[in-house]
């Protein structure tokens, strides 16, 4: 299975969000954060921006935050 999924733009004159979840360690503790990127239609950056959670999430909670 080697589909590979490109981004697509946002019709013109709008601006498109990604979210995703991360998960990673800090002084040996598994921490979760998440990542945000608005583009607009020409792929060009807006804004990116990550933010870390006090608590720790599983796989399945990070991604449906």
């Amino acid at each position: 299975m080697n589909d590979i999924v490109c981004w697509t733009p946002p019709q013109a004159d709008s601006y498109k969000c990604n979210v995703d979840a991360v998960f990673f360690f800090f002084q040996d503790t598994i921490c979760t954060g998440f990542i945000l990127c608005i583009r607009d239609d020409r792929g060009a950056v807006i804004i990116g921006r990550t933010f870390s959670c006090n608590t720790c999430m599983s796989v399945l909670e990070g991604d449906a935050s």
